[in-house]
């Protein structure tokens, strides 16, 4: 990967400065997510696959296994492309998730929700005999998008499920596809996407720039919205996969819905876990399930992670921002290098430098304390922001970096607030790193890059898609 040309600038919000990454190329999709993972062919992706499913989400729960909290996801089958189903429940466990008041996250995580479609590429999870994981971590998912009857994943978009993906994943699994029970949802879309109708018009977006995740309210006006919502959806480009797709907002998050106006607050948490709004064209999709895209693209500056939280079973999901909660007593976060980490000066200057990038942009108060044994994130709760290489191949397949992030929660007349506790750092120690300021040569990967982009998740800033 060569080293990426950075144009920053600055923007100022409600009195707070951030440090943007913006790409160089007008009129060119990029994707923030895909920087920091390493690209793997369908092909190769199917053979490593233990099993190859389309499937759709029908449960999930999120538990605490002591090191850290793993949610974990039924699937009901609809087709078996690769492998044998087990007897029992397909259960697959994915990084992270909501345990009371407490929360973690994971970057480069593929992060699942309850009715969510797509082609799942599996391997048994080592940590619990009899469930399973993703393969090569978000390239493990191929997801469905019924708005618009396609797929999409971090590096490809497929325009037809049927005549695109499915020969695909036929050749490379090396058996005939055996299906399961119907998929009367994805049937039933591919239907009605075959009867032309009377679509909605969009005809402004206002402001034309515009964040996401700061309650900022985009006005889009056109017609044939509806008079109602009902289940009609508003979608961004989804900025965590450079828009192969589009993620809508929490129904909270929507301000009014007319026939001719729509309000609606910019979010940077979607519905079912989709991803952050990032740049370009907007979807409307009416209650009549008829879509159309604006003419002219958003611009969405930064991106402010929130997260989403339910208070109880008669209250709506909702989307809140994060508190950086300065836990070392000097209002900032103090890291800690591994070991094997702090006897690689070239690593260590890499990553410092990051830091300063940070601190002289947005005054981001981070400080390296004393080196420790611990290897890899052993204990959420251990106190240490670590920086570390991945001993115990800790990261998926393709996965350069990861930022653990971990959250507590307050419950105080209803409202919820929430703080940052602490993060943790994990970079691949089996990749070919650059560790210097000078391009890489081939092959190798830029570590100052992935550290920067990585550091930015843990100031609480998510992925922004540009044109």
């Amino acid at each position: 990967m060569k080293k990426t040309q950075l144009t920053w600038q600055w923007f100022t919000r409600a009195g707070a400065s951030l440090l943007l990454l913006l790409g160089p190329a007008a009129g060119v999709v990029h994707a923030q997510e895909t920087c920091l993972l390493e690209p793997l062919p369908l092909s190769q992706r199917v053979a490593a696959a233990t099993l190859v499913v389309e499937a759709r989400v029908t449960a999930a729960r999120s538990q605490d296994e002591g090191a850290h909290i793993v949610t974990l996801n039924e699937l009901e089958v609809y087709k078996v492309f690769r492998g044998a189903l087990p007897s029992g429940n397909l259960t697959v466990a994915t990084a992270g998730g909501t345990v009371g008041l407490r929360r973690e996250q994971v970057t480069n995580s593929a992060q699942l929700a309850i009715g969510q479609q797509g082609v799942f590429l599996l391997v048994p999870d080592a940590r619990q005999p009899g469930r399973y994981r993703l393969y090569a971590g978000p390239q493990g998912l191929i997801s469905y998008d019924l708005t618009t009857a396609t797929a999409s994943e971090p590096f490809a978009r497929y325009a037809s499920i049927a005549e695109e993906l499915y020969p695909a994943l036929e050749e490379p699994a090396g058996q005939a596809v055996r299906a399961v029970r119907p998929n009367t949802a994805l049937q039933a879309r591919l239907s009605r996407a075959a009867r032309p109708a009377a679509a909605p018009l969009i005809s402004s977006l206002s402001p034309a720039v515009i964040t996401a995740g700061t309650g900022a309210v985009l006005t889009i006006k056109g017609s044939g919205f509806g008079a109602t919502q009902g289940k009609g959806l508003v979608g961004f480009r989804n900025a965590d996969n450079g828009g192969q797709s589009f993620v809508s907002p929490l129904a909270s998050e929507y301000v009014s819905w007319s026939d001719t106006e729509i309000k609606v607050r910019v979010p940077s948490v979607a519905e079912g876990n989709g991803g952050t709004a990032g740049s370009g064209a907007v979807l409307v999709t009416n209650g009549t399930s008829e879509s159309a895209l604006s003419l002219d693209n958003l611009t969405i500056d930064y991106a402010r992670i929130n997260l989403d939280y339910q208070s109880d079973a008669n209250s709506p999901l909702r989307a809140y921002p994060v508190a950086l909660a300065g836990p070392d007593k000097q209002g900032g976060y103090t890291l800690q290098y591994n070991e094997r980490f702090a006897a690689n000066t070239a690593a260590k200057q890499a990553f410092e430098r990051a830091l300063l990038t940070w601190r002289n942009g947005v005054g981001a108060n981070r400080k390296i304390a004393s080196t420790t044994t611990t290897v890899n994130t052993e204990d959420q709760r251990d106190n240490i922001n670590l920086v570390s290489f991945d001993d115990a191949q800790e990261l998926d397949a393709g996965v350069l970096g990861v930022t653990y992030s971990y959250y507590a929660g307050c419950s105080s007349g209803g409202a919820i607030s929430w703080a940052l506790t602490g993060t943790d750092y994990i970079f691949d120690g089996e990749q070919s790193w650059q560790f210097t300021s000078a391009n890489p040569g081939s092959g190798q990967f830029d570590f100052e890059s992935v550290a920067l982009h990585e550091q930015g998740h843990g100031l609480q800033l998510g992925h922004i898609a540009y044109y």
